[in-house]
């Protein structure tokens, strides 16, 4: 069975003490680096030159200092095989500095294959075919603070937590989350690349003013069989979608994914999740990010997203009616007099609308037209739209609430600025 490793904060290696047996680098590099020279400390710019190979061993974790680069030859296909295994990842770790001139090549690879390998703190340009690996924690500059994978390679099974993708991506089974401070938070393309995303999970957050959060292309997308959430999705561009569930706080609403515990970072689909059953078998894989089979049960559709419930349907969901699934978008947000809310989804129409406070406190109850969207018995409930508009009391404070749709768990934060 394929696994993909979990999430480990790796970047304890760069503050622990130097053992008896590191390895100091620079300089042209090839051969095999393995277990009894690490960690192996990059000191000044490494470079695989042409035709040449380096290869990199389970167990083995690669330090790299300030203003550095470790890179292949530009122009004469130095190659980079780094293969780790599920018990003994390849550790990759930065300091969390940039770059002056590149910032986002501080770990340059044009040419190589990465399995099962973690990247912390470490901006990075690759060329290569990447399973299983885990990038985390490359957010720590206003731009670029990046990952840039190049155009031609493989993504599959792996995990970017606050590590923003730019790029010509082809990717599956990946899952990528996080708020970043990064200008482009969750996934960009240049001009001239182009995105397909296969079974993935999308949850991004940018938290620069003006940034472009979730997906931002300049020119081509394609995303199917994903799960999309969070602000916005899609700017710019050519965009295609098929068979997304895709929840924004900014444009088109089709489903609210349902996770188990998207608080605990926990991104499976609940079993009442509308997302089950709900893909296509356009390039499907065999296995989901866990390793587990897809679909799954065997015969039935896959499901949407990197991960797969083993669930053929959803729980209570009949051939004739979907249950009530509400998303909500703010706007302006923040605001300093009065916010627009919108609900939009599917099922019964909308009997309150209610506003908490950071203590749990409830503000506000809104009434909303209270209506059955469509009778039992249709194949499918209509669907709502409905706004209102809310005007924080005198005795209100700036701060942050919480609105929540009373007949469902759909929730957005708004933040009112006297």
């Amino acid at each position: 069975m394929k696994k993909v490793i979990p999430i480990l904060v790796s970047s304890a290696i760069i503050t622990a003490p130097l053992l008896a047996d590191t390895t100091f680098v620079s300089g042209s590099v090839s051969g095999v680096w393995d277990t009894s020279g690490s960690p192996y400390v990059i000191i000044d710019t490494v470079v695989v030159d042409s035709a040449e190979t380096l290869v990199i061993m389970p167990d083995v974790e690669i330090i790299l200092e300030a203003d550095i680069k470790v890179q292949t030859s530009d122009r004469n296909y130095g190659f980079i095989l780094a293969i780790g295994d599920v018990e003994n990842p390849i550790n990759f770790a930065g300091n969390g500095n940039t770059i002056t001139d590149l910032p986002w090549n501080e770990l340059r690879i044009l040419f190589g294959e990465f399995r099962y390998c973690y990247f912390d703190s470490i901006n990075f340009y690759l060329g290569a075919d990447v399973y299983n690996c885990v990038f985390q924690n490359s957010d720590f500059s206003d731009y670029p603070g990046y990952a840039e994978l190049w155009d031609g390679f493989l993504v599959m099974d792996c995990i970017f937590k606050n590590t923003p993708i730019s790029g010509a991506l082809t990717m599956f089974n990946s899952l990528i989350y996080g708020d970043t401070i990064s200008i482009y938070a969750g996934v960009a393309t240049a001009s001239n690349g182009g995105i397909l995303l296969n079974y993935c999970t999308l949850i991004g957050k940018g938290t620069v003013e003006g940034s472009y959060a979730g997906m931002m292309t300049m020119s081509i997308a394609s995303v199917v069989n994903s799960v999309i959430i969070e602000d916005s999705v899609i700017e710019f561009g050519d965009y295609s979608s098929e068979s997304n569930c895709i929840h924004r706080t900014y444009g088109e609403i089709l489903y609210e994914p349902f996770f188990i515990d998207p608080i605990a970072e926990d991104f499976h689909l609940s079993d009442s999740s509308a997302a089950i059953g709900a893909g296509d078998t356009f390039r499907v894989p065999d296995h989901d990010l866990d390793g587990n089979p897809r679909p799954n049960p065997l015969g039935s559709m896959p499901d949407l997203g990197c991960y797969e419930n083993p669930r053929a349907y959803p729980a209570a969901i009949s051939e004739t009616e979907k249950p009530a699934q509400f998303a909500i978008r703010a706007y302006p947000n923040p605001f300093n007099s009065a916010v627009n809310i919108r609900i939009s989804g599917i099922g019964y129409r909308v009997s309150d609308l209610e506003i908490f406070d950071i203590k749990g406190r409830m503000v506000a109850n809104i009434p909303v037209e209270a209506q059955r969207a469509a009778p039992a018995g249709r194949a499918r409930s209509a669907r709502t739209n409905e706004t209102v508009v809310w005007t924080p009391d005198k005795p209100l404070g700036s701060g942050i609430y919480l609105v929540r749709v009373k007949e469902s768990n759909a929730t957005t934060r708004i933040i009112y600025i006297k």
